[in-house]
């Protein structure tokens, strides 16, 4: 071998091992994109789980809130209904004197479950803003969008529960009037 053939080689070799630098370095770089495109990833994954675990605790507070008003509202259905037969079978006098109290002890009990009622709707507002809030940043992730859709359903039960409370709240008060006009008579003489 000559010394031409020898510099012919090595230059051949120089140029090789060129390309094959630049083709490292580009896979490298690549390599190394991904690799914080991966972390970045994870991180997020994390912390839309920690988000979910959130939710759910909201979810389960809300729950319990709910079952808490139901109740709430079943008792003063009960307590409603022995009123209304009463006023009707008991001797017009003591109407008046039973009727005052029995309505201040419901009212006041209204009154609880309304205010009751409020906080309720005012946590779930809350929550739905947090989600809404927690969605509109996470490109409309599954879980969540499905946390939304419960939370909204939820927020539609409370509407119910309230509509319905005006409404005993509304009987309450033609109550009061009734038991008024019936013990006007009463008192006159």
């Amino acid at each position: 071998m000559n010394y031409r053939l020898l510099e012919e080689s090595v230059n051949q070799w120089e140029v090789e091992l060129e390309e094959l630098e630049r083709d490292f370095i580009i896979q490298a770089t690549q390599v190394n994109a991904r690799d914080r495109l991966v972390w970045q990833s994870a991180e997020r994954v994390a912390e839309l789980n920690v988000e979910l675990e959130c939710a759910q605790l909201d979810q389960q507070r809300l729950e319990h809130e709910l079952d808490y008003v139901a109740a709430q509202q079943a008792e003063l259905e009960r307590l409603l209904a022995p009123l209304e037969s009463g006023m009707r079978t008991a001797p017009a006098l003591s109407v008046q004197q039973h009727a005052d109290l029995e309505r201040e002890h419901t009212y006041h009990l209204a009154a609880n479950i309304n205010s009751q009622l409020n906080c309720v709707s005012r946590d779930i507002g809350d929550c739905v803003e947090q989600l809404n809030t927690a969605s509109a940043s996470s490109a409309q992730d599954e879980p969540l969008e499905q946390i939304s859709q419960v939370m909204s359903a939820h927020m539609d039960a409370l509407t119910w529960i309230q509509r319905h409370s005006d409404q005993m709240k509304q009987k309450l008060q033609d109550l009061e009037r009734s038991c008024k006009q019936r013990a006007e008579p009463l008192l006159k003489h």
